[in-house]
């Protein structure tokens, strides 16, 4: 079977390119150095459609496919890897459409669609990550109001978001089936941020500890019923590793195109360093772009995630993205002398000698950086 992209999406790709080159290459230094959530660059991606990928026309959203969606994480993970924020926002947007009840889609959908009210997912805690049903936070039923209590941690962007979707149970005794989805709007009295994670990288999108104390929230604010909330975030979540691959390899993308650049800018002994055989090894894997980009249709390539095969769809966001971190490993190295972007010119100056080794005196920046090449997100 031959895949291949449509002219509608070859469009998308050139139009959000195009938006990334103009609305995030300019700003990312600073907002990455400044670890500032852009809040305004929610705003314009909401008129560029990208704030309701997923969401119908009816309700303000673009309905984009999974292809298309995946395009657009590519474009933004080659100049703003921050950015993928976008695609929590998009996935609480999701099943807010898919399972909230029209007055819950007015609400919040609609808002959300055109880039004015950010959403955030609240599953991961202290000591429940990937088992999702082993956490603790409670939502206890008071008449008409549910009570949160608990404590949530790494959550993107919780100290902006206005729309945050918590998981929660609401019975302890039935594991998975006692999770609940509430959404919590902001300035909900019993919701505070207390502290914002300090990253290796990606410092524009904040990770974010959160606490529930005494939190009220009308019962109405529960998105499809009690207990279904582990089923509504396995398929949430599903199509959330469509996107984090897709981003993974917009970022190895983007580190192939830097480094092909300064190796062909860079001079050394009277000619670029592109033309040393040694750095052409180093990069003769080219772009990592086919670790997305298969030429057959298997489970979780190109159709939606629902009814899909979760586990192919986990095999290929972990490919995609330790394929990033050794593309990014790669390329980094191509810059030895370099930490952060401060240029170290004694670890340049020996790693241009050898053309594929820095300097022993220095060797430990590169190493000391392969974490933040590894950054998933």
């Amino acid at each position: 079977m031959t895949f291949a992209f449509t002219p509608e999406q070859e469009a998308m790709r050139r139009t959000v390119r195009d938006f990334a080159a103009k609305e995030m290459a300019p700003h990312v230094d600073e907002w990455e150095a400044e670890a500032i959530f852009p809040r305004p660059l929610f705003a314009k991606m909401g008129e560029l459609g990208l704030a309701g990928m997923l969401c119908p026309e009816e309700y303000g959203g673009s309905n984009l496919d999974r292809v298309t969606v995946a395009i657009v994480g590519e474009e933004i993970g080659r100049v703003f890897r921050s950015a993928s924020f976008i695609f929590v926002h998009n996935m609480v947007l999701s099943y807010v459409v898919t399972h909230g009840t029209e007055e819950q889609k007015q609400r919040w959908a609609v808002p959300m669609a055109r880039g004015e009210k950010l959403g955030a997912f609240a599953l991961t805690e202290p000591s429940a990550g990937s088992d999702a049903a082993a956490i603790t936070t409670r939502a206890v039923r008071e008449g008409d109001y549910y009570v949160i209590d608990g404590d949530k941690r790494f959550i993107s962007n919780a100290d902006s978001a206005d729309v945050i979707s918590v998981a929660a149970k609401t019975d302890p005794t039935q594991g998975a089936r006692g999770v609940s989805i509430i959404v919590v709007e902001r300035g909900t009295p019993g919701y505070s941020v207390p502290k914002i994670e300090h990253k290796m990288a990606m410092h524009a999108s904040h990770a974010c500890d959160v606490v529930f104390e005494g939190c009220r929230v009308p019962r109405a604010n529960l998105l499809a019923g009690e207990g279904d909330g582990f089923k509504v975030l396995m398929g949430a979540l599903d199509g959330g590793r469509i996107n984090v691959a897709a981003t993974a390899i917009g970022g190895a993308q983007g580190a192939f195109d830097a480094a092909l650049r300064y190796a062909k800018e860079r001079v050394q002994f009277g000619r670029p360093i592109a033309e040393f055989q040694a750095i052409q090894f180093r990069d003769r894997g080219g772009p990592p772009a086919h670790l997305l980009r298969r030429g057959d249709d298997g489970p979780g390539t190109a159709g939606d995630p629902p009814g899909g095969d979760g586990q192919a769809l986990r095999h290929r966001h972990g490919h995609a993205r330790d394929g990033r971190c050794r593309a990014s490993l790669r390329r980094l190295r191509l810059h030895p002398g370099v930490q952060g972007r401060a240029v170290h010119a004694r670890g340049q100056a020996g790693a241009d000698r050898r053309g594929h080794e820095p300097d022993p005196a220095h060797y430990h920046r590169p190493r000391a950086t392969e974490g933040i090449a590894c950054i998933d997100g």
